[in-house]
């Protein structure tokens, strides 16, 4: 049986910046202000990425934009969390557009600021 690690992300604390990306369908503003407004609330330093708000068809805008943003989120040393506005068939087309390979390089936890020490799939410490 193969042993598979899992990594276990730092917790946040106030303080921390989190990005909002939407990799899948359209964003309603007034949902995205209320979501904006609880996690302000609850003391995060919240970015919304410059592309959440466009739309192109049943599509949160382009896939290169909606890639550059998540790509851009995912490998800001200042972001701690990145934060999905919605979820949707969109998010599997930018596997590719978004590089992968590169996104997973930099997603080592650690390569991330805080980020905790891995554990065995099943929770447990090594």
């Amino acid at each position: 049986m193969t042993s598979h690690r899992l990594w276990i992300p730092a917790r946040l604390r106030p303080g921390d910046r989190v990005a909002i990306v939407a990799p899948s369908g359209p964003v309603d503003p007034v949902r995205l202000a209320r979501g904006r407004q609880v996690l302000t609330e609850i003391g995060l330093d919240v970015v919304v990425m410059p592309r959440v708000l466009n739309r192109r068809g049943y599509l949160a805008g382009s896939d290169a934009g909606r890639a550059a943003d998540l790509q851009e989120a995912w490998c800001d040393p200042e972001v701690r969390a990145v934060i999905c506005a919605r979820g949707g068939y969109g998010a599997t087309r930018l596997l590719d557009p978004a590089g992968a390979a590169g996104v997973g390089a930099q997603q080592a936890a650690g390569d991330r600021p805080g980020a905790d020490e891995p554990v065995d799939g099943d929770g447990a410490e090594p």
